[in-house]
């Protein structure tokens, strides 16, 4: 039960949206049986810290490793440089089981990128591993010193970690979810359950309501919640309750319906490979996407659920078993020496593998990869923006600045950000000044903020926006150019290629301040109206840059893995259908504003599509630098188009 729900929802199956919380099940299951194991110890006097790691070390290390290595070997022939040096730090802060803290810093759960972290998973072994370095002596401690008031002691524990999260996944839900402090409650919960006075003589009758309770408290969370839910928090009480409660109803035993149907040989077959299938089946997925350049469709998830349970019965009879009953390094001393030396190994590995192993590409599929960094040089510094730097002029210039007002902003997300170095050569060959102001994610939508999943309250792109108004009308400028990835505001990410997988975004304004996907456009609508009708007030004239056709692949890795597989990369342009389907409501809006004189569309796919495909690539050359942005060549393919409207937008 803990197992097959994050499986499920991992492969993408939409009944399973809350499936993640299989996580917070193992969690509770986890503070139960080891707590008990160490309590029984206490009471017995044989107690051993030494013993208690051997057993971890027998448990966890042998597994986890036979997966880093096969996952190693395998993405040797995928990854790209880049890609490859990013798995090397995976494995390097998995072996301190610290790789909850990495993905913390790195990216949101929920977020796309993170959907092609190999290790990804790893997150909740760090996260039990930072547990049992503080519970073993606590609990010797207090069974010692304070034993009558021990469990009253991780009570509080448990309630201040509760109290963090449902506090940090409000103001800091990335914190929240990964780290130790907002998730030791859940482990507590099973070890104040192991703590607990005997229940032996509870009635069945009791014990079967709670079990069913326990029952319907976790299929809620796992059919009800998404990745939309503000998790962890309060939104965990309904799997780890119902977990605990499990647990409590069945320690006599199948003495209820429930225990009797988790003692059927199919549960118990599931639950005997379970770690294994948990470390198995994410690499597989990625690995799978990888070499797929997309999302796997129904029939390829089943067969790789069937790989992954394949290669963790294997895992489990090869690898787990003659470790845990001492067949392979029976020894105390032996084990630990060989433990350590895996673990030093991978840390080794980490190390070592920064620089992403180029040699295993030839010198183009290396060109190909590098254009993931292909930017302009400012691109970082001049997208670093706040409401008050806006206010206080803190944006960079296009061309030479001068006396006077700037001939143009160009305003917007990070797509504006992407076309930096087509607007700057155009400002140094038409002898132009231009200014900057644009954030990531953030729309210009005037009265609108952006909710993301990774995030879970509202940006601040209301009052950057104002910010930038404010701007245009302190500097008395008179063009300005919107940019942004317009269709992902209309219509949320794409439902199919490399973004399928991204969580919900959706936009708010004060008349609509709860996030909700079906009131998307209209707050588009209202957003752009204000804003129109703010400039053409101001007397400003007001070009849109019509949206630039999103692929379906991370286009610099897609053309390194094609040319390292000898793939065709002809087909890897997304169809013209699909982005004018894509892009259509926005495109309608943006023409009937044209029609009413309120703006004027610079062109796009003139310039980047075909008659059936748009371009990736020009002459080899990536024309993107991921899924969506342009590469700096992507954007100087638009240096005409832009040239052409800028210099009749700002003719006398």
């Amino acid at each position: 039960m803990a197992v097959l729900p994050v499986v499920l929802f991992h492969f993408g199956f939409a009944s399973f949206g809350g499936g993640f919380v299989g996580v917070d099940i193992f969690f509770v299951i986890s503070g139960y049986l080891i707590t008990g194991i160490l309590a029984a110890e206490l009471a017995a006097g044989t107690y051993s810290i030494r013993g208690f790691y051997e057993r971890r070390i027998r448990r966890i290390i042998p597994a986890l490793a036979f997966v880093v290595a096969v996952t190693a070997a395998v993405a040797a022939l995928l990854l790209t440089p880049r890609e490859m040096g990013r798995f090397s730090s995976e494995v390097w802060w998995s072996s301190l089981f610290s790789s909850n803290v990495l993905f913390f810093r790195k990216d949101g759960y929920f977020d796309g990128a993170s959907t092609m972290r190999l290790l990804l998973h790893t997150w909740s072994l760090s996260v039990e591993e930072q547990y049992y370095i503080v519970v073993p002596v606590l609990l010797w401690a207090g069974w010692r010193w304070f034993r009558r008031h021990l469990v009253a002691l991780l009570l509080v524990l448990g309630l201040a970690s509760l109290a963090l999260a449902v506090y940090s996944v409000a103001f800091h839900p990335s914190a929240a979810f990964y780290l130790l402090p907002s998730r030791a409650w859940e482990l507590l919960c099973g070890s104040l359950l192991a703590l607990a006075p005997s229940r032996a003589k509870v009635p069945s009758r009791l014990r079967e309501a709670v079990a069913w309770a326990g029952l319907a408290a976790i299929a809620v969370a796992i059919f009800a919640y998404d990745g939309a839910t503000p998790f962890p928090g309060a939104a965990a009480l309904l799997p780890c309750l119902g977990a605990t409660a499990l647990l409590w109803a069945g320690e006599q035993g199948a003495s209820t319906t429930i225990g009797r149907l988790l003692c059927l040989p199919p549960m118990l077959a599931v639950g005997r490979i379970s770690y294994s299938l948990y470390l198995w089946h994410w690499p597989v997925l990625v690995l799978a996407k990888y070499y797929l350049l997309r999302e796997p469709d129904l029939a390829e998830s089943v067969a790789l659920i069937a790989l992954a349970v394949a290669m963790s019965a294997f895992s489990y009879r090869f690898v787990e078993q003659p470790f845990r009953r001492r067949v392979l390094l029976g020894g105390r001393r032996a084990l630990f020496a060989g433990g350590g030396v895996v673990l030093v190994a991978m840390f080794a590995f980490g190390l070592a593998g920064k620089s992403g192993f180029p040699g295993r590409f030839d010198h183009t599929a290396r060109q190909l990869a590098a254009y993931a960094e292909s930017r302009d040089p400012r691109h970082d510094a001049c997208m670093d923006l706040s409401a008050d730097k806006i206010r206080r002029g803190e944006l960079c210039s296009y061309g030479q600045p001068r006396d006077g007002a700037p001939d143009f902003m160009v305003w917007g997300d990070s797509h504006a950000g992407a076309l930096m170095p087509a607007f700057s050569a155009v400002a140094q060959r038409r002898g132009l000044w231009g200014l900057h102001s644009a954030f990531p994610s953030c729309p210009p939508l005037l009265g609108v903020s952006v909710v993301r999943s990774d995030s879970r309250e509202a940006m601040a792109c209301a009052q950057i926006n104002e910010a930038a108004l404010e701007q245009i009308a302190a500097r008395h400028i008179r063009t300005v150019v919107l940019a942004a990835r317009w269709p992902l505001y209309a219509e949320g990410w794409a439902r199919i290629g490399a973004d399928a997988r991204n969580k919900p975004l959706t936009l708010t304004d004060a008349e609509a301040p709860t996030p909700d996907a079906a009131g998307r456009k209209a707050v588009f609508q209202r957003g752009l109206d204000r804003l129109l009708t703010r400039l053409r007030q101001m007397g400003v004239r007001v070009l849109v840059v019509e949206p630039v056709p999103e692929t379906l692949v991370d286009v610099p890795n897609a053309l390194a893995t094609s040319r390292l597989l000898g793939r065709d990369t002809t087909t890897l342009g997304p169809e013209v259908e699909q982005v004018a389907a894509r892009q259509a409501w926005v495109r309608e809006r943006f023409a009937q504003e044209q029609q009413a004189g309120r703006l004027s569309v610079i062109p796009t796919h003139a310039s980047l599509c075909g008659a059936d495909r748009c371009q990736i690539q020009r002459d080899g050359v990536p024309l993107y630098h991921d899924v969506d942005h342009l590469s700096v060549p992507g954007a100087l393919v638009l240096d005409p188009a832009l040239d052409a409207a800028l210099t009749a937008a700002l003719r006398p």
